[in-house]
């Protein structure tokens, strides 16, 4: 686990040192309002990945949102934890959401609680800052700030991406990345059993 730890660590570490060395294919506002309505409404289950230190209160460790429906201009999913360590109860979170997708000169995400609830900062507008196809959406958050001029960021995905992270960092700052070792890996969908394969 010691091991594991490191690598995570050196994982955010590579991202913030070639950072610098990056740059991002610019996105208009109608680009990252299509990607970002796309991803919500994909039936893959969306993870944190990564987040702006000092917002670890607001921000549970495996965090995840799950799709449960969609409709007109909106997708239904949860936003719960998905700890390994089943004694983990502090930050246990498990809600249905409303999540909004805005086109604007500046892109933003709103959700609103239909089941459960967490900390009410969660329903302010969430700003767009980058979002890659079936990759990742880095959100910024207006409710605060950390440290200086930047706003708190979050970073959303599937899995853990260097590049994600190094966009995370251009434009978010330095971020905690999130250790999926400590989560539950995604539901698997079922498939139909093949023919023959069952027993009787």
């Amino acid at each position: 686990m010691i091991l594991i730890a490191f690598f995570i660590a050196g994982f955010g570490l590579c991202a913030a040192k070639r950072a610098a060395l990056y740059t991002p294919k610019p996105l208009n506002s109608t680009i990252l309002y299509e990607r970002t309505y796309n991803m919500v409404r994909r039936t893959d289950t969306l993870r944190l990945l990564m987040f702006s230190p000092g917002i670890e209160n607001k921000v549970p460790n495996c965090l995840i949102s799950k799709y449960l429906s969609k409709a007109k201009g909106v997708a239904h999913r949860t936003l719960e934890t998905n700890f390994i360590d089943k004694e983990e109860t502090l930050h246990s979170v498990k809600s249905h959401v409303r999540i909004a997708v805005t086109n604007a000169s500046q892109p933003y995400l709103q959700i609103a609680y239909e089941k459960g609830s967490l900390a009410t900062d969660w329903t302010y507008a969430q700003d767009v800052k980058y979002a890659i196809p079936k990759k990742c959406i880095i959100l910024e958050h207006s409710f605060s700030e950390v440290s200086g001029r930047r706003h708190p960021c979050t970073l959303w995905g599937y899995k853990h991406s260097i590049t994600c992270q190094k966009i995370f960092v251009l434009n978010c700052g330095l971020g905690r990345v999130v250790n999926l070792t400590k989560c539950t890996k995604a539901e698997k969908k079922k498939g139909k059993p093949k023919k023959g394969s069952e027993s009787g």
